[in-house]
C-alpha cells in the first residue's frame, strides 16, 4: 500500500515551506505546489490526495489587507470551491485550511474568510471532504517576510525608530515552527477536528508596545549598541482584522492535545540573530 500523499498548496512560502521540510520525515508522499499556480491548476494538483494543506492564501503583495484585490478572493474563496469541485466522488480527502483569527471585515482576506470556512464546511457535510479551518493569529519566525515583528526587526536593524500607532494595542504571536506542529496535529486527528474551524494560538496577548522595546532591546544586545527608540504616534492606525486578536487553543488543544512551544522571548533571539547574519 502506497503512503498517503499530501498536497502542499503554498509551499513555497512562509509556513509552507517549512511544513515542507517537516512533512520529508513523516512516512509520506509529498506534492509541493507554488503560490503562483492559477486557481484550476492548483485544484487539478490535488488529484489523488489524500490529505490536502492549503496556505495559499495571502494575496500577491503578500499580506492580508489588499482591499479590493480580486486576487485574494479568488485564493480565499475561489480555491476553496474550486478544490471540494476536484475531488473525486467517494475519496473525502483531509483538506485543512488556514485563515485569521481576527475579527472578519477589517481587511479583504477578512471579508473573504467566513466565506471560504462555510464552503468548506458546506463540502465536509456533503461527504466530498474532511475540512478543517485554522484560524491563525500573528505569525512570526523570520525578518525577510510579511508580518509586525519582521517590519520591525528590519527597522531596528537599519538603526531607524519603531513607531506605533496605539500603543495598547496587543496580539497573540504565534512562532512558525508551531504553527507547522498545529497542521500536523490538526491532520493526524481530522475526524474529531473535521466540519469546523478551530482558533489556534497562544492564548497569551503581548502589548505591541512592550513587543517593540523586545525587539529594540535584543537588536541592540546583538549589535553593542543602544536600542533604538520607540516611538509613539497619534493618531491610532485603522483597526484590521488582526489588531487585539488573540486566539484562544482550549478547544483545539482538547482534541489534539497541541500546544504552542516556542517561547516569545527565544523566538524574537532567533529572528534577530538570523537577520543580523543575513546583514553582514
Amino acid at each position: 500500500m502506497s503512503p498517503p500523499l499530501v498536497v502542499v498548496l503554498g509551499a513555497s512560502g512562509f509556513v509552507g515551506a517549512r511544513l515542507v521540510r517537516m512533512l520529508a520525515r513523516c512516512p509520506v508522499r509529498i506534492r509541493a505546489v507554488g503560490p503562483a499556480r492559477p486557481v484550476p491548476a492548483a485544484a487539478g494538483a490535488i488529484d489523488g490526495a489524500d490529505v490536502v494543506v492549503h496556505l495559499a492564501a495571502r494575496t500577491a503583495t503578500g499580506g492580508w489587507d489588499d482591499d479590493g484585490n480580486a486576487l485574494a478572493e479568488r485564493a480565499d474563496v475561489g480555491l476553496v470551491r474550486a478544490l471540494v469541485a476536484a475531488v473525486r466522488p467517494g475519496r473525502a480527502p483531509v483538506v485543512v485550511s488556514t485563515s485569521t483569527a481576527g475579527v472578519p471585515g477589517g481587511s479583504a482576506h477578512g471579508r473573504h474568510r467566513p466565506a471560504a470556512e462555510l464552503a468548506l464546511a458546506a463540502a465536509t457535510r456533503a461527504g466530498r471532504v474532511r475540512g478543517i479551518s485554522l484560524r491563525l493569529p500573528s505569525v512570526y519566525g523570520t525578518a525577510d517576510g510579511p508580518g509586525m515583528v519582521a517590519r520591525m526587526v528590519r527597522r531596528a536593524i537599519a538603526g531607524q525608530p519603531l513607531v506605533l500607532r496605539g500603543e495598547a494595542a496587543e496580539r497573540d504571536l504565534l512562532h512558525v515552527d508551531d504553527v507547522v506542529t498545529a497542521l500536523l496535529a490538526a491532520i493526524a486527528h481530522a475526524d474529531a477536528l473535521a466540519g469546523r474551524h478551530w482558533a489556534v494560538g497562544t492564548g497569551t496577548p503581548v502589548r505591541v508596545a512592550e513587543l517593540s522595546a523586545a525587539i529594540a532591546a535584543a537588536v541592540a544586545e546583538h549589535r553593542g549598541r543602544a536600542p533604538v527608540p520607540v516611538v509613539v504616534a497619534e493618531p491610532p492606525a485603522p483597526a484590521d482584522d488582526h489588531r487585539g486578536a488573540v486566539a484562544d487553543p482550549v478547544a483545539f488543544h482538547a482534541v489534539t492535545g497541541w500546544v504552542a512551544r516556542v517561547p516569545l522571548a527565544a523566538g524574537l533571539a532567533d529572528v534577530v540573530g538570523c537577520a543580523l547574519l543575513d546583514s553582514v
